[in-house]
This record gives structure tokens, sequence and C-alpha cells, in this order.
């Protein structure tokens, strides 16, 4: 189902683009397609909520410095807060190091800090303060929480405020998927569900503190890890980059996509061949192996799946260049891929997947050695 989803809201954001494209920037209706646009993308983050939470979604946990990645990830979100609302962060000298996911990390942060956010409507002298601490636990701490006796250190996060508070017959229910106590529309009830999802998949712990009327504080305490490469977070590229006429073999089984992905390379100066599934894929690969600079596979798809592809391409030119791209498949066979394949998640970010196109278009080329 999901899947589907997100292939749907990938043709929904790839036709919203090119009809952007063809309007004048400055008119009301660009103003009103860039907003259905980004009501797409917002339903992808809660596709991809609903994911983490059931643990389908994608995990890839590195290591990582959780005070600079949380220093960058509070200066994109705190325009979320409004001005109104005074927002403080402390942190401490180390780094505090673990082993995360980013995406899920800049997922939790978000969704904390939206909570927060909501609950200090109406309130005067509204705050919100963040704090980075070191953490070693304590008898007590081991008592509330018998599963992180072996662990030696944490890195707390604490995010408080100083708004309604939570009812104390509803803290039992907090983290329970789809409560909410929010007016009909504004809070879906996954927010601190997810939260807690991706806190127990981080091998952590978070705890709640509320007095109503007074406020709440949230503290999530993630394992330290005490060798391990670092980790830090990187700026995302924001425009799209054009393409030099290269050709581009892409294959997804889903017509929609594929169509209105292969007219999106074009608008951005790629030359593209589509084909609906793995086989045909293969096929067109051998018949225009001459021409193709890289190849974009769906991960699922009837007959061949990409993986399956990715592997007799590489047969056939060990060189060749290869992107993956997918709704969501954990299980998929693509990380142990010669070469390491990246994978595109849909919907599509035309940035993101730009970026990723000439960065593998731009390393040193054997194709010319491979087709001799």
């Amino acid at each position: 189902m999901w899947p589907n989803m997100n292939n749907k809201l990938a043709a929904i954001t790839g036709n919203l683009y090119l009809a952007r494209s063809g309007i004048d920037s400055r008119s009301e209706t660009a103003a009103r397609l860039q907003s259905v646009e980004t009501l797409s993308f917002e339903a992808a983050s809660m596709v991809q909520q609903l994911l983490t939470f059931a643990r389908k979604g994608k995990v890839e946990q590195k290591p990582l410095a959780l005070v600079p990645f949380i220093k960058e990830t509070a200066k994109l979100d705190s325009v979320a807060i409004p001005e109104n609302i005074q927002f403080s962060m402390s942190y401490c000298e180390n780094s505090l190091l673990i082993t995360g996911d980013i995406t899920q990390l800049q997922q939790l942060f978000l969704n904390l800090l939206t909570n927060a956010r909501d609950a200090l409507e109406g309130v005067d002298q509204a705050r919100i303060d963040l704090s980075l601490q070191y953490y070693e636990p304590d008898s007590d701490f081991i008592e509330r929480h018998p599963e992180a006796e072996n662990k030696d250190a944490f890195a707390c996060m604490r995010l408080s405020d100083n708004g309604h508070g939570i009812a104390p017959e509803h803290m039992e229910q907090v983290f329970n998927p789809f409560f909410t106590t929010k007016e009909v529309g504004k809070g879906t009830g996954l927010g601190l569900a997810m939260a807690y999802g991706i806190v127990t998949s981080h091998h952590g712990v978070i705890e709640v503190e509320s007095t109503p009327e007074q406020g709440s504080c949230f503290s999530i305490y993630l394992p330290l890890q005490s060798n391990a490469n670092t980790v830090l977070p990187i700026e995302q590229q924001q425009e799209v980059i054009n393409g030099d006429g290269e050709t581009i073999l892409l294959a997804d089984d889903d017509e929609n996509v594929l169509q209105t992905f292969a007219k999106v390379l074009t608008s951005i100066n790629y030359r593209v061949l589509t084909a609906r599934d793995g086989r045909a894929a293969l096929e067109s690969y051998r018949q225009h192996r001459g021409e193709i600079d890289l190849v974009i596979l769906d991960i699922i798809m009837p007959k061949l799946t990409g993986p399956d592809v990715a592997r007799q391409i590489r047969e056939i030119a060990p060189g060749a260049k290869l992107l993956f791209a997918t709704g969501y498949d954990k299980e998929s066979d693509h990380h142990g891929m010669t070469g390491n394949i990246e994978v595109l998640d849909k919907p599509y970010d035309l940035a993101k997947v730009s970026k990723s196109i000439r960065r593998i278009l731009e390393r040193e080329s054997t194709r010319k050695a491979d087709r001799r």
C-alpha cells in the first residue's frame, strides 16, 4: 500500500514541477502549484512516519556527533517557531558521539519541537528550552529502565516548554499512535508515537514529565559510543542541477511515475530511454549500451527486480553507473551490490535527485574502457 502511495506522490510532484516550469513564477497559479507541491511532500512525510512507526522504513545508522548535528538541525527547524516564543539552547562541551540515523533523528527533533510549539498556543511569555548533556545512569534510572543496565553513558536531550501541559489521565497514552487531544484537523496523533519508535530503534529511552498549565519536558537518552568515526550533517543542495545532454535509462513499472519522471529529466537536459519492467530495462541496456551514461532502476519491478537487473548490467559492464529508486524497500538486496549503489526515495525531491545524478556522472568514467 505505502510504496503505491509514494509512487502516486512521485507522479504528482513531478507533474507539478513541469507545470510550474511552464508558467510565470510570480503568478498566483504558480503560488498555488507550489502550495500543492508542499502539501504533497508533507503527505510523503506522513507516509514515512507511518513506516517508521511500523518499523518498515529504511534505517541507516552511522556514527554521529549529536551536538553539532542538533545545532544545525535546530537552525533549520527553528523557522517553525513563531516570534512570540522564546527559544533557548544549551550544550555541553562533549560532542556526544552516538550511532544514529540522520533522517530519523531530524524527524524526532522536529516532532518534539512541533509538539512543544503547539502546547504553547495562547500562552503568555511562551518559552521552549533545549539542552544537550552527558549523562551517566544512576540506580533510579536503571530501576525505571532495566534495559539500560549495560550502557555506561548516554547523550541526554531535553526539550521543555511552559505550555498547557498534559493531564494526568493522559500521561500513559501520549506515545500511543493516533492519540491526540488537539482539535480535529490539527493533529494526527502520530508525532509522539513516532518519536517513541525512533528512540526505541536507537536503543534509547524517552521520558516525559508534565504539570497541567505549567508545561512539559521530554527527555531523550541515546547510548554514547566511545570509538567511532564522526559523521557530521552535510548541507543539502537546494538548487536543481541541469544535465549536459547525457543519456539515462529509466526503469519503473508504474507508467505515471515512468512518464512523468522521464519528462522531468528531459526538462533538465537529459536524454531519457524508458523501460516498464526489469527485463525490458536489461534488453534496452544491451541495445543501447554505447549511448547510456546512467541507469536508474526501481527496486521492485516485474520479471526482473532492480537489483537483478543491476547485477546483470554489472556483468556486462562492471563500471556501469547505476541508481536505485524506491517508495521503500528495506528487505531488497541492494546494499550488497558492487559499488554501493545509492537509493533515491519517492516522491522525488528533484534538487536532491539532480545532485545525486551529477555526482555519479562526474565520477571518473570507466565507461569507455568497459566498451572495449
